[in-house]
């Protein structure tokens, strides 16, 4: 009968240190990152979704008037352009999906500017998305919810795996 009393003494004990105060604080950040993650993934998402609600009338028109090619290819080429210029600066953290990018984040094998890496990936996933350009939509958004869970740890006085939990939470959110 002792030991029971012990056992249940030693759950309480774990109990009472999950409703820690530190416990409670990184769950509330854990819920801000997943919601600030929530509304760029959304935004982006919303974006791509109304542009490509455009191509659907803007294509058809293209296949029955070849001259309305020229300036689609024109601005495809700036668009292009545009993305050399935006990239360039970060371009291992912004080459493919960025899953790669995370896994080797999670590692401790790589350390991204969080920063810099959110504004870019999104400005340019939309510029990549949006005219048609062959690249997925789940990857960035991943990355961009990794970037939001860094920079929340990056800006909070935690431990080093408290900050790994809030860029866990940034890539569930993302996914």
């Amino acid at each position: 009968m002792n030991t029971t009393i012990q056992s249940i003494k030693r759950s309480r004990d774990i109990l009472n240190s999950l409703m820690s105060l530190s416990f409670v604080s990184l769950i509330i950040r854990g819920i801000f990152v997943g919601l600030i993650t929530g509304l760029i993934v959304s935004a982006f998402r919303w974006i791509i979704d109304q542009t490509f609600s455009f191509l659907a009338f803007i294509y058809p028109l293209m296949a029955n008037h070849l001259w309305s090619l020229v300036p689609y290819i024109l601005v495809t080429l700036l668009i292009v352009f545009l993305l050399s210029k935006i990239l360039k600066p970060c371009l291992l953290d912004l080459v493919g999906s960025g899953v790669p990018q995370i896994e080797a984040v999670l590692l401790n094998e790589h350390h991204m500017n969080a920063g810099s890496v959110l504004w870019r990936k999104f400005v340019g996933g939309l510029l990549a998305i949006c005219p048609g350009l062959f690249i997925g939509r789940e990857g960035p958004c991943i990355q961009m919810g990794a970037c939001v869970g860094q920079l929340f740890g990056e800006h909070s006085k935690i431990s080093s795996q408290e900050k790994r939990f809030l860029l866990e939470c940034g890539v569930a959110a993302g996914l």
